[in-house]
């Protein structure tokens, strides 16, 4: 039987509607709008009716919300009628206390296995889980990573949710990114390129496992409000 699908903002204008249970890697450029795009992603899908899990390892829950607050969305208020979890890794990963209700309590992977196994069946089909940045559980521990990252996403794609996940480029062996790969249904990168005598962030699909592909790079670019919109790019 094959699984119901679901059209996610910003991202299904290159993959169409994508599948529950399905994994999208974006590696991303370290200094790209990657995390802007990201919110854009979970605002749309929340005023969607759709669930949101959003794990934080790299900036305080604090800047996330302001991030959603600037797109005209309350992340709280979802958060409160438990549409919306954000998970709070930042804290613990810099040594200090996190007031979240929804946090990371430990480094181990082995224990955050464990935690995460016994997430994934509490939430219904299609719910969203994403994080801006993997890779700073994978820094000095990539073999140890991969060994739960391969558990978490199999943990995650029985249940039927949908994951977007973001590794920085550049800061991983060459192996590890390959094996990133193996276990992605999608794979779509984010990255700073030169554009008309601008920089400018772009995006484009590297590959969609069972169907073909829209490869064609796009300028992502920003209003205002910081909503996010893209343009193909002229070749």
């Amino acid at each position: 039987m094959e699984s119901p699908r679901v059209k996610l903002p910003v991202l299904s204008e290159m993959l169409g509607e994508i599948p529950t249970g399905s994994l999208v890697a974006v590696f991303h450029d370290g200094d790209s709008q990657w995390d802007m795009l990201l919110a854009n992603i979970c605002a749309e899908h929340l005023k969607a009716g759709g669930n949101l899990i959003y794990e934080t390892y790299c900036r305080p829950p604090n800047e996330v919300r302001q991030n959603f607050q600037r797109l005209a969305v309350n992340l709280a208020e979802y958060e409160a009628k438990d549409m919306a979890v954000l998970y709070d890794g930042y804290h613990v990963l810099i040594g200090k206390k996190s007031s979240e209700k929804y946090q990371a309590e430990t480094t181990n992977l082995n224990e955050l296995s464990i935690a995460s196994s016994q997430s994934a069946p509490l939430w219904p089909a299609g719910t969203l889980d994403t994080s801006a940045n993997y890779s700073v559980l994978a820094l000095n521990q990539e073999n140890v990573f991969s060994r739960f990252y391969r558990k978490m996403v199999a943990d995650w794609k029985s249940q039927e949710h949908i994951m977007i996940h973001g590794f920085v480029t550049g800061v991983h062996s060459p192996d590890f990114y390959e094996q990133l790969k193996m276990v992605s249904d999608g794979v779509v990168e984010v990255r700073l390129v030169e554009y008309q005598g601008k920089m400018i962030d772009a995006i484009r699909t590297r590959s969609f496992r069972g169907q073909r592909a829209d490869t064609q790079m796009r300028h992502i670019s920003f209003d205002s409000r910081m909503k996010a919109s893209l343009q193909i790019m002229a070749r």
